[in-house]
């Protein structure tokens, strides 16, 4: 124990020793309760304590480490922060406390520059080097933390090989992640490599039925089966189909789709290019009498720890019965960025060309930003923002072939989202209060408040299996009522089961 104040603190003298520290009986009984790991207790003591003597370095320590004990890490941090700026000669004791507490009250950002430091100070200390590493993976900057960490992988530890093998998957690459788990024995280390690690990298099955309706009476009812494997490791093939039964007030449809897809990776962390994951979707339907054939070219690529940009050209099919008839499509091509300076800010953008077949053209535009509020259990406050237009005109006619298609559109939301996961269970929730403005094609302008609300639960009785059920509303009312009203005052609702196994 560090030692602590006398008396005479009260009066701004501070002082340290053990047999003054004796005569002190806030300190006793402060150390008596850290000893019993009664917290509640200890903490406000600790607290008048260095209220008395804030310029006591070995107090402020010994209260930082018991702030820690009790999981009050922003609270530890302020105090080892006080003690640095008290004692500066202890900078290279005091800074791997203060770089650790920094980065469990999730201030990663804040945390990399310590540790670096304390790393620097101390080339040779594995432990600090190692800490640097799960700094960076807790940042999001994964490749850096593979590089440290490769540096100091030989004779890893059980709880070392943990680290490295979170810090592959969360970069991309699951099949180095699964070696380091084979033998794990600590429970949080099998957990991650039976219930996501060892999924990963397994062949699959999955099943989903979908269910929803909208404010213009188009009723679907999907249900969704397919399998995939790894075939080689970087190499994922999948394999599925879909039936999709649609109906509003102006008739019925039915489609049917087989679908293949292979997904590639390319690259290592430490490529000067980043890592590329190519993938290409192509799909067959079976429509009443139409056979159409689409396709979807999508390529993600990580050029850089915190970023991410995905392409994508796409042929979709407008799913309504008389989008059907009119044989409706519409190729799409987007390209997005997402940048996360930790794991609290995140920001995102993206830009879509859309050209239907009658010749009808839009561009469309989106951002959004998010910030953690809390990270365990998850809180999320967000803005969401898009907007699309009518660059083009299409052929006579292209306003009533069974798609939405007005001359603009544009709306923004506040969200906020919630994520609670405990083994075997996880619950994800997503709330939004909008605003939307529609200008149709005669140039009339409408308001609407496209609310959102989303809800799932999961599931995972054993490794091999789990299941998930979601169910979510948005626009007029939120999607529970049913009233009608202009284009603006459109709702949506929908509900979905989904059960997905490994092998």
């Amino acid at each position: 124990m560090a030692q602590a104040p006398t008396q005479a603190a009260a009066a701004g003298a501070p002082t340290t020793g053990e047999a003054i520290a004796k005569a002190d009986p806030d300190l006793a009984a402060a150390r008596a309760a850290t000893e019993r790991r009664d917290f509640a207790a200890a903490l406000p003591l600790f607290e008048r304590l260095v209220q008395r003597a804030p310029a006591d370095a070995d107090l402020l320590i010994e209260a930082a480490r018991v702030f820690g004990w009790a999981d009050r890490n922003a609270r530890a941090a302020e105090l080892y922060r006080q003690a640095l700026a008290t004692a500066p000669a202890r900078r290279a004791d005091i800074l791997p406390s203060l770089a650790w507490q920094t980065l469990w009250s999730a201030d990663a950002a804040t945390a990399l520059p310590l540790f670096a430091e304390a790393a620097a100070l101390r080339p040779g200390d594995r432990a600090l080097g190692w800490a640097l590493g799960q700094a960076l993976n807790v940042a999001g900057r994964h490749r850096e933390a593979i590089a440290v960490f490769r540096r100091w992988s030989p004779a890893a530890t059980e709880a070392e090989r943990f680290d490295l093998a979170r810090a592959w998957r969360w970069a991309g690459y699951e099949d180095r992640a699964w070696p380091l788990l084979r033998e794990a024995g600590e429970p949080e280390a099998a957990w991650l490599r039976d219930f996501r690690v060892a999924r990963d990298v397994a062949p699959y099955a999955y099943g989903s039925l979908e269910v929803a309706e909208d404010r213009d009476t188009l009723r679907s009812r999907s249900l969704s089966l397919g399998a995939g494997v790894q075939a080689l490791a970087p190499l994922t093939l999948e394999l599925g189909g879909r039936r999709l039964d649609l109906d509003d007030d102006l008739g019925a449809a039915a489609a049917t789709t087989l679908e293949a897809s292979g997904r590639l990776r390319l690259g290592e962390p430490d490529s000067p290019a980043g890592t590329w994951w190519p993938q290409l979707v192509l799909r067959a339907h079976r429509i009443g009498a139409w056979r159409p054939l689409t396709s979807t070219l999508r390529i993600k690529w990580v050029p850089a720890d915190r970023w991410r940009v995905d392409a994508e050209h796409t042929r979709e099919l407008v799913e309504t019965p008389r989008a059907f008839a009119n044989r409706v499509h519409v190729d799409v091509t987007s390209l997005g960025a997402d940048w996360r300076r930790d794991g609290r800010l995140g920001l995102a953008g993206g830009v879509a060309h859309l050209r239907f077949d009658d010749g009808t053209t839009r561009e469309r535009l989106a951002a959004r930003g998010e910030w953690a509020v809390l990270t365990r259990p998850r809180w999320t406050l967000g803005v969401e923002w898009s907007r699309f237009e009518r660059t083009q005109e299409g052929a006579p006619g292209s306003d009533d072939r069974g798609y939405w298609n007005p001359r603009s559109y544009g709306e923004a939301r506040l969200v906020s989202g919630f994520k609670w996961e405990r083994h075997p269970w996880e619950l994800q929730a997503r709330a939004g209060l909008a605003r939307s403005r529609e200008v149709d094609s005669a140039g009339n302008a409408s308001r609407g408040a496209p609310h959102l609300w989303e809800l799932a639960l999961g599931w995972d009785p054993a490794p091999a299996w789990r299941l998930r059920a979601s169910a979510g509303g948005s626009g007029q009312a939120l999607g529970l009522g049913s009233t009608g009203g202009s284009g603006a005052r459109y709702w949506r609702r929908w509900a979905q089961l989904g059960l997905h196994a490994w092998f």
